[in-house]
């Protein structure tokens, strides 16, 4: 096919369907050029910060969001937080005057919140009762307030590195007032 990208839709193991457009390219050029056009990889979590900033320019981040430092760098949980951070970016603006999700935010609603193993959760209510304090957060914007945050984004880690968490404030009402109050270490581990 001479189009790029193609629209894909990958149907996974739970029927889920997900709608993916994949870099199509039929000259050596065009190859070269996307590869000189990939951002330098991070190669730490304060530089993944760094990125972050820059890059998802929706999103409200707390100054001390990035709690991985000490941790030691995995590429592959960088790139996961990359993933889940650009879908509460296009959330953030996927949603109408009214707070209302338009398609492309129902889309991603659809395709990372709901399902058997959904990518973004709300806490279980024994885990606000019991965690309310390691889940409460600055506000961005007050130093005076004070946040409770259990909305959170999985990021699969290899068995040797704690599970982490993106917590977010949630729902997303209007453009442009998704905080991302945390990148770390599971905050409700028994």
């Amino acid at each position: 096919m001479l189009r790029n990208p193609i629209h894909v839709t990958w149907l996974k193991a739970d029927e889920t369907k997900i709608k993916i457009d994949v870099s199509n390219h039929w000259t050596v050029q065009t190859v070269e050029q996307a590869i000189a056009d990939l951002p330098n990889p991070f190669d730490s979590w304060r530089t993944l910060e760094e990125h972050c900033r820059r890059s998802y320019d929706h999103l409200t981040f707390a100054n001390e969001f990035m709690r991985l430092v000490g941790f030691p760098y995995v590429r592959s949980i960088a790139e996961g937080i990359c993933i889940l951070l650009n879908v509460l970016d296009k959330l953030s603006t996927g949603i109408d005057e009214g707070g209302k999700r338009m398609l492309e935010g129902e889309t991603l609603y659809q395709t990372y919140f709901i399902g058997g193993d959904p990518y973004f959760t709300d806490e279980s209510i024994p885990n606000k009762r019991d965690y309310k304090a390691k889940l409460t957060f600055p506000h961005p914007t007050d130093d005076k307030k004070t946040l409770f945050i259990p909305w959170h984004g999985k990021v699969n880690s290899p068995t040797n590195f704690p599970p982490v968490r993106i917590h977010f404030t949630w729902p997303v009402t209007s453009k442009g007032e998704l905080y991302v109050a945390y990148v770390g270490s599971k905050l409700t581990m028994r």
